[in-house]
């Protein structure tokens, strides 16, 4: 069994993690919830997703829980969906930046994720038979949290920030999860992202990955087509692109299409730095917002080159890494911005 890391399960498909599997966690997690305690479950949008993850809500369904299916939607969603229902567990089908061909799981039974041996005992429980279903077994219902949760964000920004003057954009990353609902019809994608727009206002809306057809070519058509209709609608949706952009000649393509608002740069992708900072100027000759980005998998060191290609290049943004976004990339992205910004503002400093 492949663990990725100490909170979760990670693991190649069909070698490492089957349905089985999946069935025999979901009862597991079920029993630890208790029988009617309400439990939600959503899936990323990898092609193994759907099996495991039906495998998964039929384990929890046969512990009798009170199962909510999210369907397949960015991981962020779930942990909102649980603490808006007040739920006492939720589980997320998701091998987050793993290769295609890899799944796992991601849960917490209570309000924090699980210990090392709380996800070794999950592990040890896949290797036992599986138990007969109960006569009581529930039956799942379904929940779309997407316009709950872009209100939120706006609700939140309006009640904490600390000037009116504060006025983020929302980036969401929908990981092609659009085009494998509305089956990558562009009108019925732009009428979804026009009510979302509507729950983010004032706030403007961008939407990262909305579909991902599998082909380049018919991928930046698409981008481009879905662009197109927004624009003519007069919408406050911008679209980055993130799959299909791994070297110079694809952001290129891209630019002269202009098939997106932004580009999402994947340093460790396009190879050296140089190529990074290539990318950036590409994109600002081109007239499209540059996303210094890359994976949540890099180390400090590479974080802190990063920073100073920003600040030669002027990117519109820039990830926050390594992790997911959050405090430790934050921290070491800011501390090396402050610190290089010192440095050039001492005598003597070549700026």
């Amino acid at each position: 069994m492949g663990i990725h890391k100490l909170c979760e399960i990670r693991g190649h498909v069909p070698t490492e993690l089957t349905p089985e599997h999946y069935w025999r966690w979901g009862h597991q997690l079920g029993k630890r919830a208790g029988r009617k305690a309400k439990f939600v479950v959503g899936g990323d949008v990898r092609l193994s997703t759907p099996p495991l993850m039906a495998a998964l809500i039929d384990g929890l369904c046969c512990a009798g829980v009170d199962l909510v299916d999210l369907g397949i939607l960015p991981t962020p969603m779930v942990y909102y969906a649980k603490r808006r229902i007040r739920a006492a567990g939720c589980a997320v089908v998701t091998a987050s930046h793993n290769p295609p061909d890899f799944n796992g799981l991601t849960w917490m039974v209570g309000d924090l994720p699980p210990t090392e041996d709380e996800v070794e005992q999950l592990c040890h429980a896949s290797r036992a038979g599986r138990a007969r279903k109960s006569p009581g077994r529930t039956q799942p219902r379904s929940l779309d949290v997407s316009f709950d949760y872009v209100a939120w964000l706006r609700q939140r920004i309006l009640s904490k920030r600390a000037s009116p003057y504060y006025h983020p954009e929302l980036h969401i990353d929908v990981y092609g999860t659009l085009g494998i609902i509305f089956d990558a019809e562009v009108p019925a994608i732009a009428s979804y992202l026009a009510s979302l727009a509507q729950a983010a206002a004032p706030f403007a809306l961008r939407i990262e990955g909305p579909v991902d057809m599998g082909d380049r070519l018919v991928h930046y058509e698409t981008l481009q087509a879905l662009r197109t209709e927004l624009r003519r609608r007069e919408l406050r949706v911008e679209i980055a692109a993130d799959e299909w952009c791994n070297s110079i000649a694809d952001i290129q393509l891209l630019a002269e299409m202009q098939a997106v608002d932004m580009v999402q740069i994947k340093t460790p992708v396009l190879g050296g730095l140089t190529n990074s900072i290539a990318a950036v100027l590409l994109c600002r000759k081109h007239g499209l917002k540059a996303y210094l980005g890359g994976t949540c998998n890099e180390t400090e060191r590479s974080d802190q080159l990063c920073v100073h290609v920003a600040i030669a290049t002027s990117p519109y943004q820039m990830l926050a890494k390594p992790g997911m976004g959050v405090d430790e990339g934050f921290m070491i992205v800011k501390n090396e911005m402050v610190r290089a910004q010192t440095l050039l503002r001492r005598p003597g400093s070549r700026t």
